[in-house]
């Protein structure tokens, strides 16, 4: 269990009264308690945790250097805020170690950003065996179900063109070959041009509901 305290405190505890007049509060600086128990002559094994926004990983050294601390665990908290997962860093006296979030996270993250998918819509069901994919990458297929009707709204600098597949097509050739169907509950196809010079393409799978 960790509890986070809050960083300030009111100088002055009491009641305060009612008043049509602007208030003013006055904070002051609460005892860092992990500072504290980490600086004992024989302190216990202390862990420490970071949410930056930015330099996260320089931000959090600074901070596990201060605080005397053998363990930081550090995360963005943009990508930490309404998410079940995320990545994280490691900071201890050898270095860093990375410990990255699972696949499904990332491709509900990414769906919601490319295509307007909000990660709440989606059951998920699990994810497969890594693939190879004939330009050379390699993926781990994510399975998820989205219950009927939806609708996506492709960010026009990330998509060209969104379309349904059958499942059986991307697992044999991986998407070569176009259903030419909208992934869109049945409604006309939506084509974007991304605002780049060089397109791209997505292929999000689900039911056909045309077979």
């Amino acid at each position: 269990m960790n509890i986070k305290l809050s960083p300030y405190v009111l100088k002055e505890l009491g009641k305060i009264k009612k008043t049509d007049k602007k208030l003013s509060i006055e904070l002051i600086l609460n005892p860092d308690i992990l500072m504290t128990v980490s600086s004992f002559s024989e302190p216990p094994f202390c862990v420490g945790f970071a949410a930056e926004t930015e330099d996260l990983e320089k931000n959090a050294e600074i901070k596990r250097r201060k605080k005397n601390l053998p363990l930081l665990v550090a995360n963005l908290a943009q990508d930490a805020i309404g998410s079940d997962e995320s990545a994280l860093i490691l900071l201890d006296d050898a270095g860093k170690h990375v410990l990255v979030a699972k696949p499904m996270c990332l491709t509900l993250r990414e769906a919601d950003e490319e295509i307007g998918l909000p990660p709440n819509r989606v059951l998920r069901l699990g994810e497969l065996d890594e693939v190879a994919t004939p330009s050379g990458f390699r993926i781990v297929p994510c399975v998820g179900a989205i219950p009927f009707p939806f609708d996506l709204k492709p960010n026009p600098g990330e998509i060209d063109e969104t379309f349904a597949a059958p499942l059986g097509e991307l697992a044999h050739g991986l998407g070569q070959a176009r259903a030419g169907r909208p992934l869109t509950s049945g409604r006309r196809p939506r084509r974007r041009r991304p605002s780049s010079s060089r397109p791209t393409r997505t292929v999000r799978a689900g039911p056909d509901r045309n077979r």
